[in-house]
């Protein structure tokens, strides 16, 4: 990793994007290193699209691996590897690939055998490994979020969950963690627009209202830092539209970061309803 980048490595290990020629050889480097770009930085088709697969089949894969490794070969030789890796990220395949990334990178490291499938377990073991890199991380689930907070602050934090609307610095800590854990919020306190987006096409088909609700809020909640950031964005997405696509995403995300969800399941509100009401309960909110 090059010395200006030593500082970020905790981004780097969220996926998160980062731009520079520095950034250009790092992922070079590591998308080489498990074996998913040719010598010439191209993206391998044949290596990511069975993965993909294997953890959510999704027809869409296809198309995202087609126009990435398009847009990658349009570019010099040193940016492909790159261009390849963040086109990927922000495409609806973007979950996923994080999956079959953490996958290999644990089978090159020889921690898992070369036919060893994603798990829970998988998920874990990648979860200890950042934590050793990055212990000052954000909390891993939003369980975790939950026993963080000061028992004074156990109703805020209920008042948050059940969705009405709360702001405070409890609610706005315990909403920036776990919009953190869900991978909604960067390390920075910066919303990851696309990580929303891929979260909210897992429920909802027509995107044109989301999207449109997700960038005013955006844009009402820029000029804050931190956790008033998160807060003001949650809040503000409660109060659109959207509001009901929104809960879907948080909750169904939420489900799946505790291993609750089977990959590859289709969405079922009713089915989500019942177990963030268990999950819930069991919060004793």
């Amino acid at each position: 990793l090059p010395p200006s980048l030593k500082s970020r490595l905790c981004e780097i290990r969220n996926y998160e994007i980062i731009e520079g020629p520095e950034m250009d050889k790092h992922i070079d480097c590591v998308m080489k290193a498990v074996d998913f770009v040719y010598k010439d930085g191209r993206g391998d088709y044949h290596k990511l699209y069975d993965p993909l697969n294997w953890i959510e089949r999704d027809r869409r894969h296809d198309f995202n691996l087609e126009k990435c490794i398009g847009e990658s070969v349009r570019v010099p030789t040193s940016q492909r590897a790159h261009v390849f890796y963040k086109c990927l990220l922000k495409s609806t395949t973007g979950r996923t690939f994080k999956k079959v990334f953490d996958l290999q990178e644990l089978i090159k490291a020889g921690k898992l055998s070369k036919h060893a499938k994603y798990t829970a377990e998988v998920a874990q073991m990648m979860k200890d490994h950042d934590a050793k890199l990055c212990p000052n991380a954000a909390a891993q689930t939003v369980t975790d979020c939950v026993r963080l907070v000061p028992e004074s602050a156990r109703s805020t934090v209920c008042e948050v969950r059940l969705y009405r609307v709360t702001r405070g610095i409890d609610a706005d800590q315990y909403i920036q963690c776990a919009l953190a854990a869900l991978g909604f919020v960067g390390e920075n306190g910066s919303i990851q627009r696309n990580n929303l987006l891929t979260a909210l096409d897992a429920v909802e088909v027509h995107d044109g209202v989301y999207t449109d609700s997700v960038d005013a809020c955006l844009s009402k909640a820029k000029k804050l830092s931190g956790a008033e950031r998160s807060g003001a964005f949650y809040c503000c997405m409660l109060s659109t539209e959207s509001s009901q696509n929104f809960k879907d995403a948080v909750e169904l995300q939420e489900l799946k970061l505790a291993s609750k969800w089977p990959e590859g399941e289709r969405f079922d509100r009713s089915k989500v309803q019942q177990m963030m009401r268990e999950v819930n309960n069991q919060l004793k909110c």
